[in-house]
């Protein structure tokens, strides 16, 4: 069986049920567009997809320089000209994928740690590296240490006594979101290598350095006075500007 362009338009003017409480607006687009499919010779008519909407007939309007779809809504682009957009950041995703992963595997390889793949190559897989942490720990009554009450339904937290730990590893990874893996993958690299550093300090802590709290005096440990944005952005700036001294130095020892 055949189906030429005719048949499907003459479907697509006929059915209106689409068109149903639609917006003005929308109905007027809509509305522009199929009367368009008529007139084939005098427009620019594409079929293609836009985001989840599904596949329509789009046509170009030369009076607003926009793109009108057949559901009412207008594009900026082609539905060509979407599908390969679309396509050159999936190419773009698997480049950043090969490349942070590669340089990830190198730096865990000097480390000597082994952590599971990803979903988002970006991402920083801590899981793993608390695996010694949590088991020591088991070995310890579930007790609060403030108030002294056990541990029942709600579970306990281990309170870290130098929290500049913790802001140093949220600080290193705002660095690492900063930084273009395809534009300065040494750079990145390094500010990986930072970060996976801060975060074996972090589970590495001894269990004196720790202690073990309820949920209510683990949130007043941390009721203190909150740290102005300008005092996280400086410590942020001062870590990047260390990750890029660092990496200045190495080339001009190399």
């Amino acid at each position: 069986m055949i189906i030429e362009f005719a048949d499907i338009r003459n479907v697509i003017c006929i059915d209106k049920s689409a068109l149903d409480r639609l917006p003005r607006a929308m109905l007027e687009r809509a509305e522009w567009a199929r009367e368009a499919l008529m007139y084939p010779d005098e427009h620019i008519i594409e079929f293609g997809r836009y985001g989840d909407n599904g596949y329509v007939f789009a046509v170009y309007n030369e009076e607003d320089e926009l793109w009108f779809d057949i559901l009412g809504h207008y594009h900026h682009s082609s539905p060509s000209e979407v599908i390969l957009g679309r396509e050159d950041r999936a190419s773009g995703r698997r480049k950043i994928d090969t490349i942070a992963r590669k340089l990830k595997a190198e730096v865990e390889s000097d480390l000597g740690v082994e952590l599971p793949r990803t979903e988002h190559p970006l991402a920083v897989p801590t899981f793993g590296l608390d695996v010694e942490y949590r088991k020591e720990r088991c070995l310890y009554p579930k007790i609060c240490a403030s108030c002294g009450e056990t541990e029942t339904s709600k579970k306990f937290h281990w309170h870290h006594l130098d929290v500049s730990i913790l802001r140093k590893t949220g600080a290193a990874q705002s660095v690492l979101r900063q930084i273009d893996v395809i534009k300065e993958p040494i750079l990145w690299q390094a500010a990986y290598r930072y970060l996976l550093e801060a975060h074996i300090e972090y589970w590495g802590v001894p269990v004196e350095e720790t202690l073990l709290l309820c949920p209510s005096c683990h949130h007043k440990k941390h009721a203190g006075p909150r740290r102005t944005r300008e005092e996280k952005q400086d410590e942020i700036s001062a870590i990047k500007q260390e990750i890029v001294t660092g990496v200045q130095n190495a080339r001009k020892q190399q």
